[in-house]
């Protein structure tokens, strides 16, 4: 039933679309005759197999890690999955909605030749997916273990489960921010028909996974196993930062140290004011029971996210982060609606 559900919820998705496309002008209808022939398509699926392979190393990767997983129990199996649907949450949120952006500029840049406008534009997500997916990946490290028991606190789920499962999600957001730029990164290469370098940067990112994994799971377990899907992002970007550089020259920054240590202090800012607020609020919401220490729990959790938010935001605008000023403007934007 439940996969029944998300294949209605693709259906519908798509469906979505078809009125803005209708008004358009477009009139989206499938047809058969003459796939084979038209160049376009020949193009495409000429470059699709290594992109699907570019884009896909952490499915991989969680295909394998599952498999690492299985031989320690089925708690690690669980916990890895539990974690990594709330590890993909910011990353499908703020990395892939970057990397969407990323590919349309891109791509015109590349048609039109204009390969300072790409390394100008992939710069610009680039520094957009540092702000947000740091943030996030902050976020969830420092409030794993209350985000988790408000999830899954439920049911035959224990105490110790949410803590074991709180200590995987920590584990798997070392991955969070070079996983979104991998993503970010990516598409340029596509866009100047080099996909062979994305796949080389994902094969040698599952290498890298593999090896970590066989020599460390059993003394590890379930947070290692997490942990080698954040170094396999390392490296997955590393090879396409420096394949970047070689193909399409370095990509612009001005006063890039400045913006890191601005990048870095908010960060900093953020998580200790989360983190002191949690180690106020916790008692409150443990003095509580059954369906008031979950709404408690809910509450607690908005208003350390709000402060947290408003800290970084902040101190990033102060700073003078590139878009840092946009992110500020948000809750104003939302509470004029």
């Amino acid at each position: 039933m439940w996969s029944a559900g998300t294949v209605a919820a693709g259906v519908m998705q798509l469906l979505a679309q078809l009125p803005a496309l209708w008004k358009l002008g477009y009139r989206p209808w499938p047809r058969l005759r003459g796939l084979t022939s038209d160049p376009g398509i020949r193009r495409i699926a000429r470059l699709m197999a290594p992109a699907v392979i570019g884009v896909a190393a952490i499915q991989i990767n969680v295909v394998i890690n599952t498999q690492f997983a299985g031989n320690l129990g089925d708690g690690a199996v669980a916990q890895l999955t539990y974690a990594f649907r709330l590890f993909f949450l910011p990353l499908g949120m703020f990395g892939v909605a970057i990397a969407t952006v990323t590919t349309t500029s891109v791509a015109e840049a590349a048609a039109k030749g204009d390969h300072d406008a790409l390394r100008a534009r992939t710069a610009e997500s680039v520094s957009a997916g540092w702000m947000l997916t740091s943030a996030s990946a902050v976020g969830l490290a420092v409030l794993a273990e209350p985000v988790c028991t408000l999830i899954y606190r439920h049911g035959a789920t224990t105490a110790s489960d949410v803590e074991a499962i709180a200590w995987v999600l920590r584990a798997y957001v070392c991955g969070l921010v070079p996983y979104a730029l991998v993503k970010i990164i990516a598409p340029a290469f596509f866009a100047v028909d080099r996909p062979r370098l994305p796949l080389l940067a994902s094969v040698s990112a599952v290498v890298v996974n593999v090896i970590f994994n066989s020599l460390t799971y059993r003394a590890l377990g379930a947070p290692g196993i997490a942990l080698g899907t954040g170094l396999a992002a390392v490296v997955n970007l590393s090879v396409l930062r420096l394949s970047f550089r070689r193909v399409l020259g370095p990509m612009p920054g001005e006063q890039r140290l400045r913006h890191g240590v601005g990048l870095a202090v908010a960060n900093v800012l953020m998580a200790a004011v989360v983190f002191a607020g949690w180690e106020l609020l916790a008692p409150l919401v443990a003095a509580m029971h059954g369906m008031a220490a979950t709404a408690a729990l809910g509450v607690a959790l908005l208003v350390l996210v709000g402060c947290g938010f408003a800290v970084f935001a902040a101190t990033l605008n102060a700073a003078g982060y590139p878009s840092a000023d946009a992110l500020w403007r948000i809750p104003k934007k939302l509470l004029r609606r």
